[in-house]
């Protein structure tokens, strides 16, 4: 069922920035291939510890067919194709390292174990034991490329992030009692259809209101020729809208909680587009008490506006972080990051 429009990282780099070193000259007469002919006794089959003595700044990182990689080799590929995302990590960890200093905030390793449940048992919506633990997480860490250096740095940065935004995260007893609204009181069954102009929604509304027989397989034909909400796919269906949800706009509310089972709203202006919706059932509130969910309901509230919290404290210090940037093929990657 779609929600409608309302409510990877890269590739680990290498360890560190690479420094390429200029070229040294050429030297003249009968030596002027003696470079060469070094550079190709060092990769010959079988000469491997010749190819080992690499310049000052470079190292090697593999063999192909005998011949060496080295970091040089591989830094402006890695550096203009994943380099942003890569140097992002390196600054926001450093900007909090500097700020867990100054607000005097120092890890254990039970801050470290917390973050490792808390993010298998947020990918398994669920409590687990520690083995199911370790096979959710080995599995994201396939996923998302996370090897040992980045899962470890992925780690303490949140809990060090959980960390800094803890103070000034509070959840009232209103909050409480309109999430419990939301989720078990009275919900709202509908299908939606959202267009660019005034005009073609009056027209559909006129097209649809024409005829009386099979009201929902028509709309849901509309919405699948005209909507340009991503519910559209499906029909137009919407998961269950509570009339107190913000996450909807409180036109749609209003419009859902009036109108009939069976029946269209009038067309609704809302944010720069216009909507019909179908009413298809009104579903009558679970039969749940707010004392039996209330420390669920308030656990689910925090861990959502930690979230908000953390992307938006993440997302100040990488962008206030003074950021000074002398290779070419990584400046390159990190001004285009925002494009």
């Amino acid at each position: 069922m779609a929600t409608g429009r309302f409510p990877d990282r890269a590739p680990p780099l290498l360890a560190g920035l690479i420094v390429s070193l200029a070229s040294g000259g050429c030297s003249t007469g009968d030596g002027v291939y003696d470079g060469l002919d070094r550079a190709d006794r060092a990769v010959s089959p079988g000469s491997h510890e010749s190819a080992r003595a690499q310049p000052e700044g470079s190292r090697v990182v593999a063999y192909i067919s005998g011949r060496p990689v080295t970091t040089d080799d591989l830094w402006a590929t890695l550096a203009e194709g994943f380099g942003s995302a890569a140097f992002e990590e390196i600054v926001l960890d450093r900007e909090l390292e500097r700020q867990a200093r100054l607000a005097g905030v120092d890890l254990f390793e039970q801050d470290l174990r917390s973050e490792r449940a808390r993010l298998a048992r947020t990918l398994s919506r669920g409590e687990l034991d520690e083995e199911a633990i370790g096979v959710i997480l080995d599995r994201l860490r396939d996923d998302r490329g996370l090897g040992p250096a980045r899962y470890d740095a992925l780690l303490r940065r949140n809990a060090i992030l959980r960390r800094l935004v803890a103070d000034e995260i509070t959840v009232s007893e209103p909050e409480i009692r309109r999430a419990f609204d939301i989720v078990f009181g009275e919900r709202i069954q509908c299908r939606l259809i959202v267009v660019a102009t005034d005009r073609e929604a009056t027209s559909l509304r006129t097209e649809l209101a024409a005829e009386s027989n099979d009201l929902a397989t028509r709309f849901a034909q509309a919405a699948r020729r005209a909507s340009l909400d991503p519910s559209g796919e499906f029909g137009g269906a919407m998961d269950p809208i509570s009339p107190v949800d913000p996450a909807y706009p409180a036109a749609l509310r209003s419009a859902l909680a009036s109108a009939d089972a069976g029946k269209m709203t009038p067309v609704l202006a809302l944010d720069g587009a216009y909507a019909l919706a179908l009413v298809e059932q009104k579903l009558d509130p679970e039969p749940r008490t707010l004392e039996a969910e209330h420390d669920r309901i308030a656990r689910v509230l925090r861990e959502r506006k930690e979230r908000s919290a953390i992307g938006e404290l993440a997302a100040r210090l990488v962008r206030e972080a003074q950021v000074e940037i002398i290779d070419r093929s990584l400046a390159w990657s990190w001004d285009r990051r925002a494009r």
